[in-house]
């Protein structure tokens, strides 16, 4: 459950703070949801279920540990998710509202009893950029500055308090792929330096980190099989996120590695493992549905 909260936290942050850019382009258009998930075909839903391996046999635990599913609309973007308890009890949902334009104009999330709502407001600039502007609880938390492209050129993230945390610069190469990430405090002093490296299927394979002295921090490598799924990713700054299984490489560098088994028709793979010594330690299978 930790893992799987953890991912719909990194999920929640995704759609809230960039639900209009989708970093690459795919056959000449902007990515959906579906599409930047690396789903193929017309897709609904998708439900994913966790499962804990027996260490000595290497046979999947009957129970599932962890349960998400995503709905998606008829535009491939995502209308509403669930998680639920092991017991089968809903845990968390969240449901995101599109305009006639297919952007997100409200994002409302329930857990429990408490009520969360996220409001999305357009306008253009001075320039005719398109600037979108999030709130949360009526704050306004991020804004954000598309260029000619429809792409993020610049982040602004605000604190509760509405002051400016920080600001965030993105470029780009000719094939809309964002090729530089650069933040910066609120004072306007550089705090960080991200530069991306893809191959020529848009996949991105190196994230090299540097702090505000230009010295390099760290270097994130990615590898991918021929559906252009994840199987391989080696940190070298211990950047790695959350209680997925990692293998220790060398000092302070870790890598996981990703095993895909049983395809649908469209390509899609419905059983992922995480391997350590080529032996699963946790594995994911999920059911999609399409239109």
């Amino acid at each position: 459950m930790k893992y799987i909260r953890l991912l719909a936290f990194m999920m929640i942050t995704c759609l809230n703070v960039t639900a209009q850019d989708k970093i690459v382009e795919s056959s000449g258009k902007y990515q959906n949801d579906a599409e930047s998930n690396n789903l193929k075909g017309k897709v609904q839903s998708v439900t994913y279920y966790d499962y804990g391996v027996n260490n000595t046999t290497g046979a999947l635990y009957t129970n599932w540990t962890s349960k998400l599913v995503y709905n998606y609309n008829q535009a491939g973007n995502i209308a509403e998710w669930y998680i639920y308890k092991t017991t089968g009890q809903l845990d968390y949902h969240s449901v995101n509202c599109y305009n006639s334009k297919g952007r997100i104009v409200q994002s409302a999330a329930e857990n429990g009893k408490a009520r969360n709502i996220s409001s999305y407001k357009y306008n253009h600039n001075n320039k005719r950029n398109l600037v979108e502007t999030l709130y949360r609880e009526g704050r306004i938390s991020h804004r954000i500055i598309y260029n000619k492209l429809g792409k993020r050129d610049t982040t602004y993230s605000y604190t509760r308090g509405e002051k400016l945390n920080f600001k965030t610069v993105y470029r780009y190469d000719k094939k809309g792929n964002c090729i530089k990430e650069t933040r910066y405090k609120s004072n306007g002093n550089l705090e960080l330096t991200h530069n991306y490296v893809y191959d020529a299927q848009n996949n991105k394979i190196a994230d090299h980190s540097y702090d505000s002295t230009g010295t390099k921090t760290g270097k994130i490598t990615y590898i991918y099989d021929k559906k252009r799924n994840l199987t391989f990713e080696l940190d070298s700054n211990i950047r790695i996120i959350g209680g997925l299984p990692r293998k220790k490489e060398g000092k302070d560098t870790y890598s996981r590695t990703f095993k895909y088994e049983m395809f649908d028709e469209q390509g899609n793979w419905l059983m992922k493992s995480y391997m350590m010594d080529d032996k699963p330690i946790h594995v994911t299978k999920r059911k999609i549905t399409y239109y």
